[in-house]
């Protein structure tokens, strides 16, 4: 049979030694392919290990080729390719897709137009955990994903938008190459020698609510002569300095954010850096916002009820 706009292709669980070739391209007027994981059921979603997973046993270059655009890839885990475990065109979804174990990147890109990835995992790669070689300021979106454990950088982006992200734990810089608008992320332990958190931050970019912790160089490097937009971030133990070629903002903090357990990848924070994240309070004092600095968000319980304020996804 051959695939058309709208169509949904469900993979049951188990794995899957072969490369998924997705060479058919949806519409974009909302009618996608799409390729969707499930465990027991259709669409009950599944976490962690439950997800099907496509396996490159080492001998694959690939483990989905996403060549045709409009696409969507949900609830799946690859790894084990010789390359890069998912290569991708233009305007594809990721969504609850984890890549780790790969010979290159965990996806590489160099397809233009909107690209989001959504609670996503790209760990453990010998490249970069995301490579978005073309597209320019719209080119990706990571919302609620992570970026762990590669031998390069978390994130190597020309342009693009990252939101309540963790970027720890990887060789080389946490977000590289940063066109990259960052809101409400963590870098953490980025430990190359001459490795930030954030680096070539730019005019026209911005850093807003984010911390960056315990990086081998700077939290945030600067280009010199650039002014990006840059309020309400924390720099605290990096091993040089926390700003390079960067203004700091008036609501900056240098407070050591308390993680819980930065060690087991919890990331929630100590009340230093609770509700000062932008803006912690609305313009014209009318209301007060509850956003924490950093990715990860806390859960309170008020005066007999329980208001819930989290952060976005499951890390």
């Amino acid at each position: 049979a051959v695939l058309v706009s709208g169509n949904t292709v469900y993979v049951a669980a188990g794995t899957y030694n072969e490369t998924l070739t997705a060479s058919t391209a949806g519409s974009a007027a909302n009618s996608q392919i799409s390729w969707v994981g499930y465990s027991a059921t259709l669409l009950d979603a599944p976490l962690e290990a439950s997800r099907p997973l496509i396996d490159g046993q080492s001998a694959r270059t690939n483990c989905i080729v996403a060549s045709g655009g409009n696409q969507q890839f949900r609830h799946l885990r690859v790894a084990n390719a010789t390359g890069s475990g998912i290569t991708s065109g233009a305007n594809n979804k990721f969504v609850n897709v984890k890549s780790s174990g790969n010979g290159s990147h965990g996806l590489a890109s160099s397809g233009t137009g909107v690209f989001p990835i959504q609670f996503c995992e790209f760990s453990d790669n010998s490249g970069t955990g995301i490579n978005v070689t073309s597209g320019g300021a719209s080119s990706h979106l990571a919302l609620g994903c992570r970026f762990s454990g590669n031998s390069s950088n978390g994130i190597n982006s020309n342009g693009g938008t990252a939101l309540f992200s963790l970027i720890y734990g990887n060789a080389a810089t946490g977000v590289a190459n940063a066109g990259t608008f960052l809101v409400n992320c963590t870098a953490h332990g980025n430990t190359g020698a001459s490795s930030d958190g954030v680096a070539a931050v730019a005019s026209g970019t911005g850093c807003y609510s984010n911390i960056a912790t315990n990086n081998g160089r700077y939290g945030f490097n600067g280009t010199a002569g650039n002014v990006p937009q840059f309020d309400y971030n924390d720099y605290n133990g990096n091993a040089t300095g926390g700003r390079n070629n960067i203004t700091a903002g008036i609501h900056d903090s240098t407070a050591s954010p308390g993680y819980t357990d930065a060690a087991g990848g919890d990331f929630s924070i100590t009340t230093a850096l609770m509700a000062l994240g932008a803006p912690g309070t609305f313009p014209g004092g009318l209301s007060v916002g509850y956003l924490d600095v950093g990715a990860v968000q806390r859960r309170e319980f008020q005066g007999g009820r329980a208001l819930v304020v989290q952060g976005i996804g499951t890390y």
